[in-house]
């Protein structure tokens, strides 16, 4: 019980959870991955969400986890565990506020979460018929040119006040922070290097997400401080706003 209250205690920085940075991100996918599977409905995503068809995602979602996570809420003063083996329980329990017991697993249990997410957007998503980031390429050199500053790390209340009102203001990453490096694995993964920091970036999948005709894309972004023990998983969908050069977040999905 000691360990659960010590737990949740340091649940308002879940999203800064103190572990190593992943290795199964874009450091370790090789130049050359296929960045994306299309299908005939021109809504194409990453090969790591699993999924073979559209109509193959209730089946999808009900495919069990590698390994099953134990997972804790307090829900009316009362400590209560779930095991968590798919990404249907996980989209249930998540509104809960169920996470981990170990706050090891839960970098793993949010980059889960994100695929889970991911998969379920796409159930609601449509083709866009503008499609206007049908060529958007991670290995383009000026990408920190037209994604907003919002995807970089914010492991302080003051860092994300700082980077939302970059965004709001429509600055690009790259202005917000100049001295950033990027270093593309692929079309759809990359790395960007800063002072102390480093994100990973992955497109999941580019379709209609918010039901306004144009393409949009459902980017996952891992943060995690060189210099700290802290990292933060982030879901969000981007879309191209008329007459602005900065892509906007249009939804932020929990994960």
């Amino acid at each position: 019980m000691a360990r659960w209250i010590r737990y949740f205690a340091g649940a308002a920085c879940m999203a800064c959870t103190p572990v190593s940075p992943p290795s199964t991100l874009a450091s370790s996918i090789p130049a050359s991955a296929a960045p994306a599977t299309a299908n005939a409905s021109d809504l194409w995503w990453a090969p790591e969400l699993g999924l073979s068809s559209l109509p193959s995602i209730p089946v999808r979602l009900d495919q069990s986890f590698a390994d099953p996570y134990d997972t804790v809420a307090s829900l009316n003063g009362n400590l209560d565990q779930k095991s968590v083996s798919n990404c249907n329980e996980y989209l249930r329990l998540l509104p809960l506020g169920y996470q981990p017991l170990t706050v090891n697993d839960g970098t793993r249990y949010k980059l889960e979460g994100c695929k889970c997410q991911a998969i379920k957007a796409l159930e609601g998503a449509k083709p866009a018929k503008q499609e206007t980031l049908a060529q958007f390429s991670l290995q383009d050199a000026s990408v920190l040119s037209i994604l907003p500053p919002l995807l970089g790390p914010t492991p302080s209340p003051l860092e994300t006040l700082q980077r939302e009102r970059a965004t709001q203001e429509g600055k690009s990453w790259l202005v917000a922070d100049p001295g950033v490096q990027l270093e593309a694995a692929s079309m759809s993964r990359a790395k960007v290097v800063g002072r102390g920091w480093t994100t990973e970036i992955e497109v999941l999948a580019r379709a209609d997400f918010n039901g306004d005709a144009s393409g949009d894309l459902l980017i996952q972004t891992v943060s995690y401080g060189t210099e700290g023990n802290w990292t933060e998983v982030k879901l969000r969908v981007l879309t191209q706003v008329t007459g602005k050069a900065v892509l906007a977040v249009a939804l932020d999905i929990p994960v």
